[in-house]
């Protein structure tokens, strides 16, 4: 069976071809052929994100008994094959001359029985001007399971994504014999969708707007129904290579763990399409912290240190993330959205694995927040870690501070009063979910509140830019001990508007005695001016301390609320009954 195929650059993603090959000056590509040519005397090396073999993964999860490599082209050409490990020299592993085919040649890996880990991957040199046409990596290890598996999108009024995606995810891979067990299945919240407009080329499932959660229940559910072994959720523009769904299909063909296993897209930023913005994600103690953000998946250094916390993660972003249905006890919990895939994974004790080339492009989630996100995060991390069990009074206290004091300093009064509102329908206990499963009231109380976040296009304004650099430490305790500016009097601010690139919140050490905040998206080149009010702060702390009060108030009811609720929400039986409510039916295929 087909292990892994060559990826070359492509015309849909702006993805740097360091993350495909790397070559010396006498080479070049055609991203309309998909061909690499080398002129005699270069190198191409295949060292890279998407097409090195990960070897450490695959020999721990998987049965792989042996591997060839399979190239198409033409040229006299020498072919090695490298192994980078961390802390280890690299090495040269074999080495054949051939004469390339556009039939393709195969080059068997007899070494591969002998690796344990590290990076694994081919190396060409032309010996003749040579052109690479595609190729892959072969097994002939016979499948350990028999996978049928079946690809969830939820959509939600973004046509001109899911669309494009239907027909590159029909033209690339189902159209593909070798993934005849594959099927696409589109959730469509908005009933908006047709079924002449996906040509019957997937599922299309019309479904009340319960959010993502929904959304993506409804689809796990089909697929139960319907026999099929795996699920694999994804987001609605499917911003992968179609090579990152094929070795998610071979991974678990041949997986030979019985660990209930997660296999979480590696998540890469759209405007900086090689840095990994997480490599799954840890979850403790009602705080996210996003595995190897920042890596430069162009560096080979870096994928080897990277491809070490392969492992590290305890849950995956619904973004690109795959699971075998029969592990799965407990379904999502109601949220709508924000915080569903996070108590997927560590409700149902998944172990979550990421691995080199299965992958996905993602907008950076601080350029979409807003008071109705921050709204949705707060309570989403606070109803996980109480399902989890991991939450406490102290717990709870400090995330609000952290969270709403953070607003309240960068100006952004309104994400603060939507924080604020978010820790009381927390404290309502899960009825505000069960009660509200369309969000349309909580929706409606956060847009209530006042809009001066809201991003505009054409503003024009002159703003002060100051670089970043490690703040002094008299500095910090003086911007503490004024409470971030409020205890300034208003003559001594300063007056010039400061620019502050969209964000979470604002660079408080540069941002302290400016007056005004300029928060510009230049991307989409839209943005808003926030203002510092000390009648605004002052209400927002005398709020904050009401909500510790509520805290130490409410936590110990609140929490008992939860624990008899909480399997209930994420039962099939629920679920059902909420499907049953729009279709009149109890079958939902």
């Amino acid at each position: 069976m087909r292990f892994q195929t060559l990826t070359f650059p492509s015309s849909d993603f702006s993805a740097p071809k360091e993350m495909y090959f790397r070559s010396t000056q006498g080479c070049g590509f055609s991203v309309s052929d998909k061909s690499i040519f080398i002129k005699e005397g270069n190198t191409v090396q295949f060292d890279t994100f998407f097409n090195s073999i990960s070897v450490g993964t695959w020999k721990k999860y998987c049965i792989v008994e042996n591997l060839s490599l399979i190239l198409k082209g033409k040229g006299m050409a020498l072919v090695k094959f490298g192994l980078h490990t961390y802390g280890k020299p690299h090495r040269y592993l074999a080495d054949t001359r051939v004469e390339l085919t556009e039939e393709g040649i195969s080059i068997p890996m007899d070494f591969w029985p002998s690796l344990q880990d590290g990076l694994l991957y081919a190396e060409v040199f032309a010996i003749t001007d040579t052109e690479i046409t595609g190729g892959c990596f072969w097994t002939n290890t016979i499948p350990a399971n028999d996978v049928r598996l079946g690809i969830v999108i939820t959509h939600f009024n973004r046509k001109q994504y899911v669309l494009p995606a239907v027909e590159r995810l029909t033209k690339d891979l189902l159209d593909d014999s070798n993934y005849s067990k594959i099927r696409l299945v589109i959730v469509d919240n908005s009933q908006n969708i047709t079924e002449e407009e996906i040509g019957g080329r997937a599922v299309l499932i019309p479904n009340r707007n319960l959010g993502g959660s929904g959304g993506f229940t409804r689809g796990l559910l089909y697929l139960k129904d319907n026999g099929y072994t795996h699920c694999c959720f994804m987001d609605d523009d499917a911003s992968c290579e179609i090579e990152s769904l094929r070795r998610t299909y071979t991974f678990y063909s041949l997986l030979r763990s019985a660990e209930p296993i997660g296999l979480s897209g590696i998540l890469l930023l759209e405007d900086r399409p090689s840095i990994i913005h997480e490599r799954g994600g840890r979850f403790y103690n009602a705080d996210c912290a996003p595995v190897d953000n920042g890596f430069d998946t162009c560096s080979a250094q870096s994928l080897v240190f990277s491809d070490l916390h392969a492992e590290d993660g305890n849950y995956g972003a619904w973004c690109l993330f795959t699971f075998r249905i029969a592990d799965i006890r407990h379904l999502p919990f109601p949220f709508f959205v924000r915080g569903d895939d996070i108590l997927f994974s560590i409700h149902n004790r998944l172990k979550i694995l990421t691995m080199n080339g299965v992958s996905t492009w993602i907008e950076d989630f601080a350029h979409k927040e807003s008071p109705m996100t921050r709204y949705m995060g707060f309570r989403g991390i606070l109803t996980a870690s109480m399902v989890i069990g991991d939450l406490t009074p102290r717990i709870l206290r400090r995330q609000f501070k952290v969270w709403y004091s953070y607003s309240l300093k960068s100006y952004n009064y309104t994400s603060a009063k939507a924080i604020y509102q978010s820790l009381q329908d927390f404290l309502k206990g899960p009825e505000t979910f069960e009660s509200d499963m369309t969000g349309a009231r909580f929706r409606e109380s956060i847009n209530k509140l006042p809009p001066i976040e809201k991003m505009q296009p054409g503003i024009r304004v002159e703003t002060v830019r100051r670089e970043p650099k490690q703040e002094r430490r008299w500095h910090f305790l003086l911007r503490r001990y004024l409470m971030n500016g409020l205890l300034i009097p208003s003559f001594l601010m300063k007056r010039q508007t400061i620019y502050q690139a969209k964000n979470f919140g604002a660079d408080l050490s540069r941002t302290f005695k400016y007056k005004s905040i300029y928060y510009h998206d230049r991307f989409t080149d839209t943005g808003y001016i926030v203002k510092h009010d000390k009648k605004e702060l002052l209400k927002g702390y005398l709020l904050m301390f009401k909500g510790f009060r509520q805290i130490a108030a409410g936590f110990g009811a609140v929490k008992e609320k939860y624990e008899a609720r909480k399997d209930w929400l994420t039962s099939e039986p629920f679920w059902r009954e909420a499907f049953r409510e729009e279709t009149g039916k109890g079958n939902l295929q």
